[in-house]
């Protein structure tokens, strides 16, 4: 959040930013002092994903897989500690 200069909206105020080819959106281009500016720099939510951790959404069912193989190799390594664990016992 920041203020704009007096006299300037919000949309004025940052023309140029985006211009220059910069990301994201104003929440309120029509805010003017004492308002101030919301400033996302992501347009969509994908956006979010793919740029902070370069996720990407025609990746999703190859990561839903994974995400399937880890849990069902983590429980199979449990069974099989705990087998092991209790076979001397019996």
């Amino acid at each position: 959040r920041f203020t704009p200069p007096p006299g300037q909206t919000c949309g004025e105020y940052t023309a140029e930013f985006f211009a220059s080819g910069a990301t994201g959106y104003i929440a309120n281009p029509d805010a003017v002092q004492p308002e101030q500016c919301g400033y996302c720099e992501y347009e969509t939510g994908a956006d979010f994903y793919y740029n902070g951790m370069g996720w990407d959404v025609s990746h999703k069912w190859r990561n839903f897989g994974i995400l399937i193989a880890f849990t069902v190799f983590n429980i199979f390594v449990f069974l099989l500690l705990v087998y092991l664990r209790r076979k001397p016992r019996r």
